[in-house]
């Protein structure tokens, strides 16, 4: 459905297309400045809602949350199994040892490591060594 009117066209895409009428209407600027600035905004605003998006969806997308990554260097902490966070999919990031082994210098473990650590303490699995010792030396 197209909408007509002397001073813009709407068909149904721009969000804000009768704030735009208003405001360069209420304005009064001939070239309809405002017009432009509210665009550049709401292009500027779904950028970054697709980036922050994307961001908090990719945990989602690099891990498979059915599976644990064990540790290849220890198996049990004060008598809890020992992981690294949800196991990678394969094609993302392969294991180290074994086949099925990780040693936590995995990239989606770096990068994801507040998501893999809530993941941990919801599925009752002890962080490893060297997350304990980094979260000791930053306490003390």
């Amino acid at each position: 459905m197209v909408v007509r009117d002397r001073r813009y066209v709407y068909d149904g895409w721009s969000m804000f297309a009768e704030l735009n009428h208003i405001t360069a209407k209420g304005t009064g600027l001939a070239g309809g400045g405002a017009l432009t600035i509210l665009h550049r905004a709401s292009r500027y605003l779904i950028f970054v809602g697709f980036i922050v998006g994307l961001y908090l969806a990719a945990p989602w997308i690099v891990f498979d949350g059915r599976q644990p990554a064990y540790a290849f260097d220890e198996e049990y902490f004060e008598g809890v199994r020992v992981a690294y966070g949800p196991r990678p999919r394969r094609l993302i990031a392969s294991p180290s040892y074994h086949s099925f082994l990780y040693d936590g210098t995995e990239w989606p473990f770096k990068v994801f490591r507040d998501f893999c650590e809530s993941w941990l303490s919801d599925h009752q699995f002890a962080k490893p060594n060297r997350w304990r010792e980094k979260d000791d030396m930053v306490s003390k």
